[in-house]
This record gives structure tokens, C-alpha cells and sequence, in this order.
């Protein structure tokens, strides 16, 4: 899994909110209703494997959409994600590990 070097890029996290705002009202109407579904089942998911930790609303943007989790702790190498990564995978999401030690899972706009 690549790490995305997101303190690098210098954001404030004030700034990082405005801009997901920005990119949702900008790109969610490129979705359909059946794929917006999809997004809001694989948050659902995700929350209940990763017990604890803050698992974030579908972001919208160009060319995928991103379900973030934070602080996923030991929840990392419990069984049920571990299987819930595999089937995501063959899916064709890619998981992305942050510099924070976060996930971003990243779903291609034909999930």
C-alpha cells in the first residue's frame, strides 16, 4: 500500500474540510443513486469491521470515491477486515495508507 504524504502538502485541517465540501458539491451528480448506495454499504461496513475508530462519509471526486478511516488502532489486523479488504480488493478498491497511519479506500466510479 502506497503512503500518501498528506502533512507534506501543508493543509490546514480547516482548509481540507472546505476543499471535501467543494469536491462533493462539485463532483457527487456524476454518481448514480445505485452508486452513491454502494458508498454509503462499504462506510457501513467498514465502521462495523473497524470497531472504534471514525470512518468518514463517502467523499465524491472526479474518478472515484473515497471512504476514509481514522485511528483504525489494532482493528487493523483483526480477521473481519482483513476478509473485508480481499473482497473489496477483488472489487477493484484500491486501499491507501496514509502518513497518519489512516486508510483511504478508494472506490472506481464503476463499483
Amino acid at each position: 500500500m502506497p503512503i500518501l504524504d498528506e502533512e507534506k502538502r501543508g493543509q490546514s485541517k480547516q482548509f481540507a474540510a472546505m476543499d471535501v465540501k467543494r469536491r462533493n458539491a462539485k463532483n457527487i451528480d456524476l454518481y448514480s443513486k445505485e452508486q452513491k448506495d454502494k458508498a454509503d454499504g462499504v462506510r457501513t461496513m467498514l465502521d462495523n469491521a473497524y470497531f472504534g475508530a471514525k470512518v468518514y462519509a463517502p467523499n465524491y471526486r472526479d474518478k472515484f470515491i473515497a471512504v476514509k478511516v481514522e485511528k483504525p488502532g489494532q482493528n487493523r489486523f483483526r480477521a473481519e477486515v482483513r476478509e473485508l479488504d480481499k473482497i473489496l480488493e477483488s472489487h477493484g478498491v484500491v486501499i491507501k495508507k496514509t502518513a497518519t497511519n489512516s486508510f483511504i479506500y478508494q472506490l472506481p466510479a464503476n463499483f
